[in-house]
């Protein structure tokens, strides 16, 4: 999957809220496929909204960031609220996205992995809008807002 510089780059147009208990970490398994996500409560907050669970940023450049750190395994529930398609993907080890799901406005799903874990969410065509670190908690991540797309990959 190809992330263009513009979408890497662009403000965030979806308000994120995660929602869950706290965290400690671990030395990573770089090539397990996660089992869900969550974070320390209050962690983080971006452009795109805040978390009281889990670390929410803004997306940096293709494998900047990734998976380095394996905690307890959890469940993390994506709830998309907003008016467009969102793709969720793990950020494995070497920083390469691995696509997991894609939801639907008002489908939700949920994602067994290792607290500490890295998820991306992403538009419809595959573009960054954010950044998800898992606390070593149970959470919930609730997408919202509008516009579904930044425009082609």
């Amino acid at each position: 999957m190809h992330y263009s510089r513009r979408a890497l780059l662009a403000t965030l147009t979806a308000a994120l809220i995660v929602s869950a208990p706290a965290a400690a970490t671990e030395k990573p398994a770089a090539e397990a496929p996660p089992a869900a996500a969550g974070e320390k409560p209050g962690a983080g907050a971006t452009a795109a909204g805040s978390a009281t669970a889990g670390r929410l940023q803004a997306c940096g450049a293709p494998g900047s960031v990734r998976t380095a750190a394996t905690g307890p395994v959890i469940d993390v529930i994506f709830v998309n609220n907003s008016d467009g398609v969102r793709g969720i993907l793990w950020i494995d080890g070497y920083g390469i996205p691995r696509d997991y799901e894609t939801l639907d406005p008002g489908q939700a799903y949920t994602q067994s992995t290792y607290g500490q874990h890295v998820w991306m969410i992403t538009d419809g065509p595959g573009n960054c809008l954010a950044i998800y670190i898992a606390a070593d908690t149970d959470a919930t991540v609730t997408l919202t807002g509008s516009g579904g797309d930044f425009g082609p990959e």
